[in-house]
This record gives structure tokens, sequence and C-alpha cells, in this order.
């Protein structure tokens, strides 16, 4: 298998619908439409459990037990962001998370709704950066900037 870097998914998901690649790693809802339409095949998800938006396609949690490799979202603010103000945005962020309608649209959207403690989304992105550093250090990994 050979790695090519694009400088987007944009250009890289044309050659890949284009017939140029034979395979690629791409979120969710950037490929969600073309799977639908039949334009793609979803071979599997990084995900610890199948997701509501592929559900024929494995997780990789289900081939390798307690491996995932998944996408989060988070609200960042600047440094010295008020306590208080962090955590009123983080109470309204979990009442809207409980809105049957975005609900129902961030699964449309290939994406599982979560809502957690500003301390606990710290634990979990420093977890995550220690665990693919790494892994990008014992694969002897080289990071190719691209423009």
């Amino acid at each position: 298998m050979l790695h090519v870097p694009y400088k987007g998914a944009g250009p890289g998901l044309t050659d890949l619908l284009g017939g140029n690649l034979q395979i690629a790693y791409y979120t969710a809802v950037a490929v969600l439409p073309h799977v639908k339409s039949g334009k793609l095949r979803a071979l599997g998800v990084t995900t610890e459990k199948r997701v509501d938006a592929f559900p024929n396609a494995p997780a990789i949690g289900e081939l390798v037990p307690g491996f995932a490799a998944e996408h989060w979202y988070g609200l960042w603010g600047t440094p010295g962001t008020p306590k208080d103000i962090i955590a009123r945005v983080n109470k309204a962020v979990g009442i809207a998370l409980q809105a049957h309608d975005l609900r129902e649209r961030i699964i449309a959207d290939g994406f599982t709704p979560a809502h957690t403690t500003p301390e606990e989304y710290r634990k979990r992105l420093e977890k995550d950066v220690a665990r693919w550093k790494d892994v990008v250090k014992k694969a002897n990994i080289r990071i190719d900037v691209i423009g």
C-alpha cells in the first residue's frame, strides 16, 4: 500500500470516487453521502463499536478489542477563560445535546453525540496524544508537510 498525501479531503475524495485510489481513510461526514448512494463502500470504521451510519461496516474494536482511533470534537476557549463561563457553556452544550433533533442530525452525519466535563475531555485528549505520539515514535513515522 502506498501512502499518497493530499492537500485536503476534497482532492483525495475526488480521486477515490474517480477510481484513481483503491482505498482511503476519511471522516464519516465526508463519505456518508457516497456510501448511501452506492458510489463507495465502507470497509470498516475505526471505532470500538459499530456506528449507526454504517451498520454493515465492522468496527476495529471487533477485531482488536479495546482499540479505537476515533475523531472527537470539543469547544475550546482562550487561556484564562473564567471557570464560571466554561461551566455555563458546558452546561448549555449538555442541554443542547439532549435535544432530539440535534441528536438525530449528529447521528445522521455519522457521529455519536456525547457530552463530558472539561476535565474528562482534557484527560481524553492527553491520553490520545500520548498514545499516538508513542505510535509515531515506535513506527518511525515521518510527517509530510504539504504546501
